[in-house]
């Protein structure tokens, strides 16, 4: 008897040691994509709507790599004026967004 109960006495704080041992945040099953340090691609903006949807549509086709820079199938000089058009990532933290 003195075995076995010293035996459930060490399972129950090794167990007891391993849950306290890397507790889990209340955050860790809230969290984004972004709060992982995941980023999301960049998407091409420009100041004007109208422009941004001219740009990104057929035949110009204007993108962002994940490197931030702008890829196209067909240049268009406004598209690639970097005053009007960029690439940002997008915000996912709806607290600030």
């Amino acid at each position: 008897m003195t075995i076995s109960f010293t035996k459930a006495l060490l399972l129950l704080t090794s167990a007891v040691a391993l849950t306290t041992a890397n507790p889990i945040p209340d955050e860790a099953h809230n969290t984004t994509s972004a709060d992982m340090g995941i980023l999301a691609k960049p998407d091409f903006f420009c100041n004007d709507n109208e422009l941004s949807k001219k740009c990104r549509g057929p035949p110009y086709n204007f993108r962002c790599t994940n490197d931030n820079h702008i890829n196209y199938d067909e240049p268009y000089y406004q598209c690639r004026d970097k005053t009007r058009c960029s690439c940002h990532y997008p915000c996912n933290n709806i607290k600030i967004c």
